[in-house]
C-alpha cells in the first residue's frame, strides 16, 4: 500500500501549516548520487551548521564509507544543505559496534569555523573509546583532526551517547575562545554511580588544547540497580555563559527523576553546575519518579528507552528554558512531554504543554524571535504490526498557549523498521540559526511525494523517479527501500523576505544579517548613522560612514538594509524607524521625531539598498539635548517585523538580558562618537553610565578594544565617581560601585594619542556587563573614537560643538548672552576655511563671557558631577597665551565638561532622556 492511503486514515489532510508566506519547508535526502545503490540503515543523524557561514554544514549518521576504507565518514554541504557529499574523517569501529561509529555527534563553534566531533568507537576486544576531536577546516584537504579528549571503557561499562554543543565567546574574558560541552553517560566503573557527566572544555580552539574536564552532574543517584543514569545527558548553551544539562536520574529500574542542572559561569569554578538547587542539593526534578522505560522497550519495531530527552534555551532570555522527555511503564508505548521554565529551571509547572503518545526522538529548539520548534517521530499503527512513523514539527509563537502549527516532514511506511530494532536510531536533531529551524531525521527513503505532505521543496540526490529508487542513471532496475538520513530547513521568513540592517561593517568586511551577531563590539560600526546634510556619505562595502553628531534643528538619519536572497518578491516595502538616546550605557532610547518613517522599496533583483542622497530621514534634535547621542534603527517589512520589545523607551539588555539587538537582525545601534582631536594633544571625553536596574548595584564595564590597538595608543585614563583612576587595559572590567536605582554618573576618559595616529580613529570600547570577570554577561555598550587631526580641523570641530552647547544653554535658560555667542559661532562657521589664527582671535573675543555661561548651570548637589571651572581656567590661560595648538585641546575639554554638566543638571531635575 502507498503511504498516501494512510494519511486519510489519520486525518493528516487537515494538518494545519503556517501561512505560505511565513515559512518554507525543504527536505533533502542526504544520500549522495554516487551512493544510489546503497541500502544501509543510515540512522541516528546529527547536524552542525557554521553560524558565521550558515551555508557550510556537516552531518553524521551511521553511514559507512562507500570506499570501504577503515574510516568513519560524515556528510558535508557548502550550499545550505541542498547537496551533500561524504568524507571519511576518523578511524572506524570493529567489535561490538557494527557501524562506523558506535555514536557520533558534531558541532561548529560560534564564529571560528572549527568543527568538533564527539565519537564512540570500539575495538576487537570490546573496548569502547570516547574521543573529542577538532577539525580546523573540514572542507579543505584531508582535514587532519586535533585530539582534545579521550577515555575508554570495557563493554558494557563504557561511556555512552556523547552529545556535543559548542560556541565561541563573543566578548570579555575568554573572547574568541571556543567552548565545548559534551553530555555523556560515563558508565565506566571508575565513574559510577554518578554517571551523568558534562565534559567541559573552555578553550578547545587553542593550538594545543587542554583535555576536557569531566563534571559529574547527578548529585543524588543511588548505587543500587540500575547503577547508572539514563543514556542521554543533553546540554544547552546560552551565549552569556549559562549552561543547562538534563538527564534521567533513576530511583529504581522502573522509575526516574527528570533532572535539570545549571551553571551560570561557563561550567567553570570549584563547584560547577550547582547554580540551580532544590534546598541545598544541586539540580531540580522537573518530574519525580516518572515511569522509566527499559532499554529494550519497543515502539513498533523501534527500540526506545533512556534516550528520550532534549533541552533548549531561548537565545534572548537565559532564564527561558524548554525541556522534552519521554516516559513509559515497562513495555507500554512511550509518551513524550514538553514543558517550559521561565525562571532558569527553578519551576516547570505541573502540566504538559505538549504530550505526544507513541512517539520517540524528541528535539526542541528556540529561534531568535522566541518561536519554539518541537520535533518528534510518532508511531502510527495501521493493523497488527503494520504501521509507519510520522516525523513532525510543532511550531508555536506563543509558548504553546494556543494549539501549535504541526508540519509533517515524513509519513512513509516503515515496514523495514518494523522488522528490526533501532532502525531510525536513538535520536534526531533540530537547531535554530537566526529565525530559521534546521534539523535531521532518519526515515524510510521511498521517494513518493505523498510521503512528505507539508514539504514545499523535496530533494533526492540519489537516482529515483516518482515512486522508486535506482542504482544508476539508466534506472535499469529498482533498489529496495531502506533507511536514509534527511536534512530539513524550515525558513520561517523566506530568504527573499528576510531583510536586515548590518550589525557591523568595518575594514574586515561586513556581516550578512547573522543572528546572533558574530561581532563582539557590534555597537561601533553598524549601518545606521546621522548626517548634518541630506547626503548619505557614500557607504562602502567595507566601511559604514563616520556619523556626524546631530545639531539642534534638522538632521538626517540614514540606514543600509540587506536582503538574504535574490531574486525575490518585487515592490517589498521596508520601513525604517530611527531612535536616539543619551550617549553611554543604560540609557533608554526614544523615537527620533520627524516626518513619516522612510520606506526602502526592494525590487526583485535588489539585495541591498541605502537611503539615498536627498531621502534621509529628517529629524529634529531638541535644542535642549546634548549632541552626543547613540543612534538606533528598527526595520520591518510585511513578512519580517522586528522582534519585540520595541527599543522606544527601553534600554537594550533591560529589564532582562534580552540582547535584543544582538539577536534580531532587524535592529542595529551605533553607540559611538568621533570628536575631532588635535594630533599630539591630550583631551578628555564623557559618557553617561546609568544603573537601569530597580535596585542598587555596582555597574561594571568591560574594556573591549583590541589589545594591539591599545598598545599603540598609549596610556588611557578612566575616571568616574566611586572609581579610582585607572588605566584602560583590554579585557579588564571596571565597576562604578554603589549606584542607586536609576542613578546616572559621568565616566571620563583621558587620552593623548601619538602624532602617528593623524587621520585615524582609535576606538575605546566599553561594554556593560552584569558582573566583573568571566561570569560577566554583556548588556549594552558605547565607544569613543577621537578623530586625530590637524589644529585647523580640530578647531572647526570645537566650534561646531560650541554652537550646539551654547545654543543648548540659551534654550534651557532663555539666556540672551548664550544665544548671542552661539549665533556668532555659527556665523564664523559659515566660512569655508578658518585659520588657526582666526580661531584664536575669535575665542579671545569670547573669553570674557565664558565664565558667565558656566553660572547658568545649577551646581549639582552630587560630588560626582564634573564642573567646568577648572577646565575654564585652563582655557582662559591658553587663550591668553595665544597658541592655537594649546587653545584647541583646552577648548575641547571645557566644552565637553560644560556639556556633561548641563546633562547631569537636567537629569537631576527631569530624569534621563530629557
Amino acid at each position: 500500500m502507498k503511504p498516501l492511503r494512510f494519511l486519510a486514515l489519520l486525518g493528516l489532510a487537515a494538518v494545519a501549516a503556517l501561512p505560505v508566506a511565513a515559512q518554507q519547508v525543504t527536505v533533502v535526502d542526504m544520500t549522495p548520487k554516487s551512493m544510489s545503490s546503497e541500502s544501509n540503515d543510515d540512522s541516528e543523524p546529527n547536524l552542525a551548521i557554521d553560524p558565521a557561514t550558515p551555508s557550510n554544514m556537516a552531518a553524521s549518521a551511521f553511514t559507512p564509507d562507500p570506499n570501504q576504507t577503515a574510516k568513519g565518514s560524515i556528510y558535508l554541504s557548502i550550499d545550505g544543505g541542498m547537496t551533500w557529499t561524504l568524507k571519511p574523517v576518523l578511524p572506524a569501529s570493529v567489535g561490538v559496534c557494527i557501524n562506523a561509529f558506535c555514536d557520533i555527534t558534531l558541532r561548529f563553534a560560534g564564529t571560528s569555523g572549527r568543527l568538533y566531533l564527539s565519537t564512540l568507537t570500539s575495538d576487537a576486544n570490546n573496548n569502547v573509546t570516547y574521543l573529542l576531536n577538532r577539525f580546523d577546516n573540514i572542507f579543505v584537504g584531508p582535514a587532519a583532526p586535533v585530539l582534545i579528549h579521550k577515555i575508554a571503557g570495557m563493554f558494557p561499562d563504557t561511556p555512552d551517547q556523547p552529545y556535543i554543543q559548542a560556541t565561541t565567546v563573543l566578548g570579555g574574558d575568554g573572547v574568541a575562545q571556543d567552548r565545548v560541552f559534551v553530555g555523556l553517560n560515563d558508565a565506566r566503573t571508575v565513574s559510577a554511580p554518578r554517571t551523568a557527566t558534562v565534559d567541559v572544555n573552555l578553550n578547545a580552539g587553542a593550538a594545543t588544547p587542554a583535555a576536557s574536564v569531566p563534571r559529574q552532574v547527578d548529585a543524588g543517584m543511588p548505587s543500587t540497580p540500575p547503577g547508572r543514569d539514563g543514556s542521554s545527558i543533553r546540554t544547552a548553551i546560552h551565549p552569556q555563559g549559562v549552561i543547562y544539562a538534563a538527564f534521567y536520574s533513576p530511583l529504581s529500574t522502573g522509575s526516574a527523576n527528570i533532572m535539570v542542572v545549571r551553571d551560570d559561569h561557563w561550567g567553570a569554578g570549584a563547584s560547577p553546575f550547582t547554580d540551580l538547587k532544590t534546598a541545598s542539593t544541586p539540580g531540580v526534578a522537573v518530574v519525580s519518579a516518572t515511569p522509566y522505560s527499559a532499554n529494550e522497550a519497543l515502539l513498533g519495531g523501534q527500540k526506545v528507552g533512556r534516550s528520550q530527552i532534549s533541552i533548549a534555551v531561548d537565545p534572548n532570555k537565559a532564564g527561558s528554558v524548554w525541556l522534552a522527555w519521554g516516559d513509559a511503564s515497562g513495555t507500554a508505548p512511550i509518551t513524550l512531554h514538553l514543558r517550559h521554565s521561565t525562571d532558569g529551571g527553578a519551576t516547570w509547572g505541573s502540566s504538559d504543554l505538549r504530550a505526544v503518545s507513541s512517539a520517540t526522538n524528541p528535539a526542541v529548539a528556540v529561534n531568535s524571535t522566541g518561536q519554539v520548534g518541537f520535533l518528534y517521530q510518532q508511531f502510527k499503527p495501521i493493523s497488527g504490526t503494520d504501521g509507519f512513523f510520522l516525523t513532525q514539527v510543532d511550531l508555536s509563537n506563543d509558548e504553546f498557549a494556543t494549539p501549535p502549527t504541526t508540519l509533517v516532514l515524513s509519513a512513509a511506511q516503515n515496514d523495514k523498521i518494523l522488522n528490526a530494532k533501532n532502525q531510525i536510531g536513538d535520536y534526531d536533531h533540530m537547531m535554530a540559526v537566526g529565525k530559521d529551524f534546521f534539523g535531521v531525521f532518519s526515515a524510510d527513503n521511498a521517494p513518493d511525494k505523498s510521503n512528505f505532505p507539508n514539504v514545499d521543496k523535496l530533494v533526492f540526490q540519489r537516482e529515483h523517479d516518482a515512486h522508486a529508487l535506482y542504482p544508476d542513471s539508466n534506472h535499469t532496475f529498482p533498489v529496495g527501500r531502506s533507511v536514509d538520513s534527511f536534512f530539513f530547513h524550515l525558513a520561517m521568513v523566506t530568504p527573499d523576505n528576510d531583510f536586515f540592517v548590518r550589525d557591523w561593517t568595518d575594514g574586515s568586511g561586513h556581516d550578512l544579517g547573522l543572528e546572533p551577531s558574530t561581532h563582539p563590539v557590534f555597537y561601533t560600526s553598524s549601518d545606521v548613522w546621522n548626517e548634518l546634510t541630506n547626503v548619505s556619505g557614500s557607504p562602502s562595502a567595507a566601511n559604514a560612514p563616520v556619523p556626524s553628531d546631530p545639531q539642534p534643528g534638522a538632521n538626517f538619519a540614514f540606514v543600509r538594509v540587506g536582503r538574504k536572497a535574490i531574486p525575490g518578491a518585487a515592490d517589498v516595502p521596508v520601513t525604517a524607524h530611527f531612535l536616539y538616546s543619551d550617549f553611554g550605557a543604560g540609557m533608554a532610547y526614544t523615537n527620533a521625531i520627524g516626518g513619516t518613517p522612510p520606506i526602502l522599496t526592494f525590487q526583485a533583483t535588489d539585495n541591498e539598498l541605502t537611503l539615498p542622497d536627498g531621502q534621509g530621514y529628517e529629524w529634529t534634535l531638541p535644542a535642549t539635548h546634548s549632541s552626543h547621542i547613540c543612534m538606533a534603527v528598527e526595520i520591518e517589512s510585511p513578512l519580517d517585523p522586528f522582534a519585540k520589545p520595541d527599543l522606544n523607551l527601553n534600554v537594550p539588555g533591560w529589564p532582562t538580558l534580552d540582547t535584543a539587538v544582538l539577536y534580531d537582525n532587524n535592529k542595529a545601534q551605533r553607540n559611538i562618537i568621533y570628536p575631532p582631536m588635535k594630533s599630539g594633544s591630550k583631551a578628555h571625553y564623557y559618557a553617561l553610565v546609568r544603573n537601569a536596574a530597580p535596585t542598587p548595584r555596582s555597574v561594571c564595564l568591560r574594556l573591549d578594544s583590541p589589545a594591539d590597538a591599545m598598545s599603540r595608543l598609549g596610556t588611557v585614563q578612566i575616571d568616574a565617581c566611586g572609581l579610582a583612576t585607572t588605566a584602560y587595559r583590554s579585557g579588564a572590567t571596571v565597576c562604578l560601585p554603589g549606584m542607586a536605582a536609576g542613578e546616572v554618573r559621568a565616566l571620563s576618559v583621558t587620552l593623548a594619542p601619538p602624532a602617528k595616529f593623524l587621520g585615524q580613529e582609535p576606538p575605546l570600547a566599553f561594554t556593560e556587563v552584569t558582573v566583573p570577570g568571566a561570569a560577566g554577561k554583556p548588556r549594552d555598550g558605547f565607544a569613543f573614537a577621537p578623530l586625530v587631526t590637524t589644529v585647523e580641523s580640530a578647531a572647526r570641530g570645537n566650534l561646531v560643538f560650541q554652537a550646539a552647547v551654547f545654543g543648548r544653554l540659551a534654550a534651557l535658560y532663555n539666556d540672551s548672552l548664550a544665544a548671542s555667542l552661539a549665533a556668532k559661532t555659527r556665523g564664523l562657521l559659515q566660512s569655508s576655511t578658518i585659520s588657526a589664527a582666526q580661531y584664536a582671535t575669535f575665542l579671545k573675543g569670547q573669553g570674557p563671557y565664558l565664565s558667565r555661561l558656566t553660572t547658568l548651570v545649577p551646581r549639582s548637589t552630587s560630588t560626582c558631577a564634573p564642573t567646568p571651572g577648572g577646565d575654564l581656567d585652563r582655557l582662559l590661560g591658553a587663550i591668553q597665551g595665544g597658541d592655537p595648538a594649546a587653545i584647541t585641546p583646552a577648548h575641547s575639554d571645557f566644552l565637553q565638561t560644560l556639556d556633561i554638566a548641563i546633562t547631569l543638571s537636567q537629569i537631576a531635575v527631569n530624569g534621563p532622556g530629557q
